[in-house]
């Protein structure tokens, strides 16, 4: 659960940076904390390594 909200911070780091508007983040970071589409990467302990590597990703971009 905290890789997923580490994830979801993240996005909206990212989102917010993107479209310069704190609305559209949070509303960017809503979305990806409530999309049941990659559940078991959140519920599974084999797939932590999902989130880890979209937390490195979002990371890479937002430094870049």
């Amino acid at each position: 659960i905290l890789l997923h909200l580490l994830n979801v911070w993240l996005c909206y780091l990212l989102a917010r940076r993107l479209f310069q508007s704190e609305s559209a983040g949070l509303a960017a970071a809503f979305l990806f904390a409530i999309n049941t589409v990659g559940y078991e990467a959140v519920y599974w302990i084999a797939a932590s390594a999902t989130l880890m590597g979209a937390a490195f990703a979002q990371t890479a971009v937002i430094l870049t």
